[in-house]
């Protein structure tokens, strides 16, 4: 009977023990992939940032009256793609394996990751739809066009940069929360 006992207990904490190091090497895939987005994120704000300026100074060129207010016609800001990677929390998630990491932490900080990395997908397809409407509503429109559509061109250039940044701002916020928990909870271990 005690023979019994021990052969339960030893598997036992063989399973907690395989679980535990599944769990490890989760954490260190997650850690990689927030890393990985975090940087990309801040390149992206960057990058978007620098496009932000350039249509500012194009904006004020052009009322300036430095440059014919049908140059609008032939510009369009670049609208960057976040080339974020989180593969392992998407297939955690995908096949119900989140339950694999214990601490409740964790999972709330990847999921409000997550939840900016989806976001900030939203905004660029609404910032990539919106773009090729006024591009097409510049090219319909009589030449030249008028101050009133350059402005309101500006302006919605002007409010798809402000979303686009403010979206890779978040999601490097919400990043830098999950490495300071994860790195926590891998330390612990």
């Amino acid at each position: 009977m005690f023979s019994i006992l021990v052969a339960f207990a030893i598997d036992s904490w063989w399973q907690e023990r395989q679980a535990a190091d599944l769990e490890a090497q989760y954490l260190d895939a997650l850690l990689l992939d927030v890393e990985r987005t975090r940087l990309a994120s801040e390149e992206m704000t960057g990058r978007q940032e620098r496009t932000a300026e350039e249509t500012r100074a194009l904006a004020a060129r052009v009322v300036a009256g430095g440059v014919s207010s049908d140059t609008i016609a032939l510009y369009s800001p670049t609208i960057w793609v976040t080339s974020e990677s989180m593969d392992t929390y998407r297939d955690l998630v995908a096949s119900g394996g989140t339950t694999r990491i214990r601490t409740l932490e964790v999972r709330r900080v990847m999921a409000q990751v997550q939840r900016r990395v989806d976001y900030l997908h939203t905004a660029e397809a609404w910032a990539l739809d919106l773009q090729t409407s006024l591009r097409t509503a510049i090219w319909a429109a009589p030449m030249p066009i008028t101050q009133s559509q350059v402005d309101q061109v500006w302006a919605a250039y002007s409010e798809i940069d402000q979303t686009l940044i403010q979206g890779h701002r978040d999601l490097a916020a919400a990043s830098d929360t999950a490495l300071v928990v994860l790195r926590s909870e891998l330390e612990a271990r």
